[in-house]
């Protein structure tokens, strides 16, 4: 089976179509410019039964073939594309493993992400993946156990993706927001999936502000690989001007 978003496509044993095959991009890419010019209702309505278009979140989500590659196309507010894409630069500018965001159009009311797996992968989100653990609760303690486990690399990569919501203000990684990436071969974990969706983060949280909060509860438990962190991302927000009350907050603890 493939899978570039929660729709998966499954084969009989010993039989594969490659996705290019599958899915002709111009043919997609029809479907994807109709469902970015129609309502997110409609296309729920609709039930669309194709691994272009997603109906998985609380945004209209379609997929697109473009410069060589499967991008995300995401309908939502110009303040949640702003927070996204920036971001996204930040942490990918200091070398954390971070989804790629595009605006796209004058009004910024559409952002795109560039498929983030290699050939032969798939992602699998935390929600199903859990349960190959002795605990599959909910609770924030046991997820961090359960990720450790992995090892040193995933601890290290979730660890930063925690620290990014604390400073971001990001209180929307639900257990669809995080995951692993996956051979579609043998089905081995590769490693942990890279940070994705913060439109709801930063000035683009439900309260539209920004507030210190989550940083300072982070910061009560962190440990000095925590503080390393924290200084390299704080020494790259001066470079957006967008961020600066981030910016401003990281110096406070660092201070």
């Amino acid at each position: 089976m493939f899978s570039i978003s929660d729709t998966f496509t499954c084969f009989e044993e010993g039989e594969f179509t490659p996705r290019l095959q599958l899915c002709q991009p111009e043919d997609q890419n029809a479907v994807s410019d109709f469902i970015l010019v129609s309502s997110d209702t409609s296309l729920r309505k609709l039930r669309v039964a194709t691994p272009n278009a997603s109906t998985d979140g609380s945004f209209t989500k379609t997929w697109k073939f473009e410069d060589g590659a499967w991008w995300l196309y995401k309908l939502q507010s110009s303040a949640a594309t702003e927070a996204e894409v920036e971001i996204s630069r930040v942490l990918r500018n200091i070398g954390w493993d971070a989804a790629e965001y595009d605006y796209v159009g004058r009004y910024r009311k559409r952002v795109r992400t560039r498929n983030f797996l290699q050939p032969h992968e798939f992602f699998e989100p935390y929600d199903s993946f859990r349960f190959r653990f002795d605990d599959p609760s909910d609770d924030n303690d046991v997820i961090n156990k359960n990720i450790a486990s992995l090892g040193t690399d995933f601890e290290k990569a979730w660890k930063r993706i925690l620290l990014a919501d604390a400073v971001f203000v990001n209180t929307d990684r639900h257990m669809r927001n995080f995951g692993v990436i996956r051979s579609s071969v043998t089905g081995e974990v590769l490693r942990l999936a890279p940070n994705f969706d913060n439109n709801q983060a930063y000035l683009a949280n439900p309260s539209g502000t920004y507030s210190e909060g989550m940083l300072r509860m982070y910061m009560k438990q962190a440990e000095g690989e925590d503080y390393v962190s924290l200084k390299q991302l704080s020494e790259e927000l001066p470079l957006h001007p967008y961020l600066k009350q981030a910016y401003e907050a990281c110096l406070a603890y660092l201070k």
